[in-house]
Parts: C-alpha cells; structure tokens; sequence
C-alpha cells in the first residue's frame, strides 16, 4: 500500500489526473482516512469543479463523516447540472432518507429508478425507502426483484432480512441476514449486520 501510495503521490505531484486521484482515495479509503480524502478531492474539484466521478465520491465522503446536510446540499448542486443523472438522484434520495425526509427521498429514487429501472442498487434504494416508510409489502416485493438480479448483493440481504421481520418473518429473514453477516465481502453496512445477526441468532437461542 506505501509502494502505491507513493506511486499515485508522485504522480499527482508531476501530473495529477483524474485517474491518479481516484487511486490515492480509495488507499486513503481502505485506512479510513478521511481528512486527506477531503483534501485531495477538494483540491481536484477547485480546479475541475464539473467532473462528476469525483464530486460524487466528495459527498459521499461527507455524507459517511456525518456531514449530512452538507453532502444533501452539494448533491443538490450537482442535480442541478445534471438533473437526468440516475446515480445522483438516487444517492440524494440516500441522504434525505437519512434525514428523515421521507417525501422529497421517495420522488427522487422514483425519478431515478424510472431513468435506470434495472439497477440494483437504485431498486434497492426505492425499496428501503418504502420499509422506512412502513409499506413493507411494496418494500418486499422490490428486494425480491433486487436479490434475484444480485443474489451477491449483501445490503440488499440486509434489507430484505429486516423487512421480513417487520412482517412478522423473522425466521425466514434469518437466512438473508446470515448470508450478509457471514460473508467475506466488505461493504459500508457490514459492521451492523454482524451486530444485528448476533443479536437474533442470541435470541432464537433463548427462545
């Protein structure tokens, strides 16, 4: 990782390119550093302000720092260059959903998945939505879909396991929700996954 590092640091020093700091930040991602993501993004941006890869992955970085409502704000200006961007809207339908605006987050992911209707992740964006909201039937039938597209897809897993509880099928949502915990695969919701799965596979014990 040092070797590579330094690779990508040489190369942005002689001659930075979109490329060299796309690899420098997901290094910096691996060892969770953040601070130096912000950095090395917001010098790209001062310079390239439209490129969108990089913006995208600005907000991101914010928005998993706690920095909300200023990664909701930042999507908002990227939409409005690019108001027909499906990973945009989907990505700001996340943000508001993690704020708590239900309303403005569904029509977003219905913007987004009416642009891209066969996108994993935008599906599954709609779905969680709708299980935030309590239509847990709509929310299933949308995970389904998700899953038999992706069955690799843990956060889909994820989402399908507690969806399934909410409708009173837990032991069938056990089985998802040990697939996500257990596998070797790395993703943002992992940590508590593994900490839900300890929970329900303690309580079916008990029980």
């Amino acid at each position: 990782l040092k070797k590579a590092e330094s690779f990508y640091q040489l190369s942005i020093n002689i001659q930075p390119t979109q490329q060299s700091i796309i690899g420098l930040y997901h290094l910096y991602k691996q060892s969770n550093r953040n601070d130096e993501i912000i950095k090395l993004l917001n010098n790209w941006l001062q310079e390239h302000p439209k490129d969108l890869i990089i913006g995208i992955a600005f907000a991101e970085t914010h928005k998993n720092l706690g920095n909300i409502k200023f990664a909701l704000g930042y999507y908002k200006k990227l939409i409005e260059h690019h108001p027909n961007n499906p990973i945009l809207l989907n990505n700001a339908a996340m943000t508001l959903l993690s704020l708590g605006h239900f309303q403005e987050a569904t029509i977003l992911a219905n913007q987004a998945h009416l642009l891209m209707p066969y996108n994993v992740t935008i599906i599954d964006t709609k779905a969680w939505i709708e299980t935030k909201k309590g239509n847990y039937k709509e929310a299933l039938y949308l995970l389904r879909q998700a899953n038999a597209m992706a069955d690799d897809n843990f956060v889909v897993k994820y989402h399908l396991a507690i969806t399934l509880d909410k409708l009173n099928r837990r032991n069938e949502g056990f089985s998802y929700l040990k697939d996500a915990a257990l596998s070797k695969s790395h993703y943002p919701e992992k940590k508590q996954v593994v900490i839900l799965f300890n929970k329900w596979q303690l309580e079916k014990i008990e029980t």
